[in-house]
């Protein structure tokens, strides 16, 4: 009878425990209904492997992610196997973390990694979202872990995954930049050894810009959409929303920093963490608008392998008390799955409240229901609009909000018609200018005649008519105003 080979089985439970519990946590994000950004990807890059190339309208089309979708999406358009794509990522971006950091500092350092990124609230946000988050997660990972490895075969599988990592959203850019700097961490810490080609190895990632090339004439307006605003320190919000589950670990932080100024070693992993926080902010400093929470989002496996290392002093320093190190690394795994299992539960934190302020709408759980005839309530509005002297008014409450500012379904300089957005800040005197200077025909989409109503009364036009339902599409009903009748 073999005997238990309890090193190896260590060896596997560092990797295999945040695998598992990374799996039950993201198994309850499965039936979650696709959300505003997750249904856009559906309708409008993802529908052909070459589209995502030709269209970057709005930095949703995650290109790469956008194309496998295209591919993964032939089989069927179910819920569950949609999921799936990003949950393949998400279990390598698992275990490539755990497995970096264990060959870094040790089994009990990685096992802490990973179990960070598992019960992440942030982190499960993106597990299984239809989007390139997850996908990006696990080139950064593999970015991390190949850092530690040594030869030219894991130097090109580096260059690889940070130009797929940029093909994906440039702004992984900033995730790479970060994995350069701790490159010269490790490097300056010899923790790995010197690298022919280092350099170019770190340039790599540029690489991945050669996608965006047949879409350059979009890039600068669709990122200028896809950021929250001008640049300000409300970008911190990424590193100090996603750390501040992790602060009953502060004891444990405090002394790896005593032991780093008191004997001058021990200092990578505070370093590391440091330039985890610093470098994806300084390297989106160049850019007019700031970066939310959620585009740092492929950065959590980086952040969590650092925060992981910051501490792997702290417990190295317990080996000095047999039994203390094992008894404190157990105590910490059961601690980050308890309180993962809370947060979870409660849907508590930062990133929860975050995509519940995209304005989530009841509209979105009806993707699969007859009523939600979105492409047949666009398309018979962009007929309309080809009429002459004819404005549409879209509210801001449905998703035909984005459709028709995003997919340049109408041409005011070729036929001089005008689509509106009630979101615009300059909607309104605008449009009471257009109906001065022009006195077009006008219609508007709404979900509901009281909406119709409400949105003439935001716009002061109740003295123009009142609206007229002309077609039904379920969810979305196209109105004209009916001009008051003359006594």
């Amino acid at each position: 009878m073999k005997t238990l080979n309890t090193d190896r089985l260590a060896s596997l439970a560092t990797w295999a425990l945040p695998l598992v519990i990374g799996l039950i946590f993201a198994a309850a994000h499965m039936p979650h209904n696709f959300w505003h950004d997750e249904l856009y990807t559906l309708l409008f890059f993802s529908q052909t492997p070459l589209q995502p190339l030709r269209d970057y309208h709005l930095p949703n089309n995650h290109i790469l992610f956008s194309m496998l979708l295209s591919l993964w999406r032939i089989p069927t358009d179910h819920l569950y196997w949609l999921r799936m794509l990003p949950m393949l990522a998400w279990i390598a971006s698992l275990i490539l973390t755990s497995l970096a950091v264990t060959r870094l500092v040790g089994r009990s350092t990685g096992l802490l990694a990973g179990l960070m990124l598992a019960t992440s609230h942030a982190a499960l946000n993106i597990a299984v979202e239809l989007r390139g988050y997850s996908l990006s997660a696990a080139f950064a990972s593999l970015g991390l872990y190949a850092l530690t490895r040594d030869g030219r075969r894991w130097a090109f599988i580096y260059a690889l995954a940070g130009a797929a990592a940029v093909a994906t959203i440039p702004i992984n850019l900033a995730t790479f930049a970060t994995l350069a700097v701790i490159f010269v961490l490790l490097r300056h810490a010899g923790m790995i050894p010197a690298k022919a080609g280092a350099i170019w190895q770190m340039l790599s990632p540029l690489a991945g810009l050669i996608v965006y090339i047949p879409v350059l004439h979009q890039l600068r307006d669709s990122l200028a959409k896809g950021l929250s605003g001008p640049f300000t320190t409300l970008a911190w919000e990424w590193p100090t929303a996603t750390l501040g589950d992790y602060l009953w670990l502060a004891p444990l932080l405090t002394v790896s920093l005593w032991l780093a100024v008191r004997r001058r070693a021990s200092w990578f992993g505070l370093a590391a963490l440091a330039a985890t926080l610093i470098v994806p902010l300084a390297a989106t400093l160049p850019l007019t608008r700031k970066p939310t929470a959620y585009n740092f989002s492929p950065m959590l496996p980086i952040l969590y392998a650092s925060f992981a290392l910051a501490l792997a002093p702290a417990l190295q320093w317990l080996e000095r008390w047999r039994g203390w190190k094992t008894a404190i690394t157990t105590l910490i795994a059961i601690a980050l799955i308890v309180l993962g299992s809370w947060r979870e539960a409660t849907d508590a934190g930062y990133w929860q409240r975050a995509q519940n302020n995209t304005s989530l709408h009841n509209l979105y759980d009806q993707w699969f229901q007859s009523d939600y005839r979105i492409v047949e309530a666009a398309q018979r509005a962009s007929e309309l609009l080809q009429q002459s002297n004819t404005v549409l008014i879209v509210g801001d409450r449905d998703p035909l909000t984005f459709l028709f500012h995003a997919r340049s379904m109408f041409s005011p300089e070729a036929n001089a018609n005008l689509a509106i957005r009630l979101t615009d800040a300059e909607t309104k005197p605008a449009f009471q200018q257009f109906i001065l200077t022009r006195k077009p025909r006008i219609l508007l989409i709404a979900d509901s005649d009281a909406d119709a109503h409400n949105i003439l009364r935001r716009l002061d036009l109740e003295s123009h008519g009142t609206p007229q339902k002309t077609d039904d599409f379920g969810s979305f009903k196209i109105y004209k105003i009916q001009p008051p009748q003359k006594d």
